[in-house]
């Protein structure tokens, strides 16, 4: 757990990252990666210590809209939220560290995750580009989180989609879970949000 009360630097969440690399992932090998396919979720996985969230909005329709859709991802533009953000120059390959920053009420947290996968496919008249991170030790929760862009062809429609399971990893995410709760709600509406004033720019 990584906590300040200024904004991290660029060398904090770099810190962040490698020390993340040397601790290693704080989710059974088991579930690594399973948002890539899901919904639906295996019969196995264990719903009552996980809590699932999925949200989805529509950003526009056609082939400009979702490919500006894709550069957007690409450059983490649904993190840059003022209280929440990510490098923009993250790469997006799998392996790659990640760190997000967030003000959880009156201090900010480091939070690093690893790329698992990046998904690009066509199938049944639908674009799909996705990527999912998984949380490394030191984030505040364990679990893993995809971003999904859907452009179904015939309908003209891009949606945007946000999909994660998680689960408190310490003693502080544990004490606030419910307000741990609120900001992931607060996140997803914000970051639907951000991405459809994206498309309107």
């Amino acid at each position: 757990m990584q906590l300040r009360i200024t904004r991290p630097t660029a060398e904090d969440r770099k810190q962040a990252c490698e020390r993340a690399e040397l601790d290693g992932c704080n989710v059974e090998k088991e579930w690594i990666g399973i948002t890539k396919n899901a919904p639906p979720w295996p019969e196995t996985f264990p719903k009552d210590k996980y809590r699932i969230r999925h949200h989805r909005g529509r950003l526009g329709s056609g082939e400009r809209t979702y490919r500006k859709a894709v550069e957007c991802l690409r450059k983490w533009e649904q993190f840059q939220l003022g209280w929440a953000e990510v490098d923009p120059n993250t790469q997006i390959q799998v392996g790659k560290g990640v760190c997000v920053t967030a003000k959880s009420f009156l201090v900010w947290t480091l939070n690093p995750l690893r790329i698992t996968y990046v998904n690009k496919e066509n199938r049944e008249g639908k674009h799909f580009y996705a990527y999912g991170h998984t949380t490394q030790r030191g984030h505040m929760l364990a679990g893993e989180e995809k971003f999904q862009l859907e452009w179904d062809v015939a309908r003209g429609d891009v949606t945007y989609e946000i999909l994660s399971f998680s689960r408190p990893d310490n003693w502080l995410s544990t004490i606030t879970y419910p307000a741990v709760q609120y900001l992931q709600g607060q996140f997803a509406k914000n970051s639907i949000a951000k991405m459809q004033r994206a498309m309107e720019s």
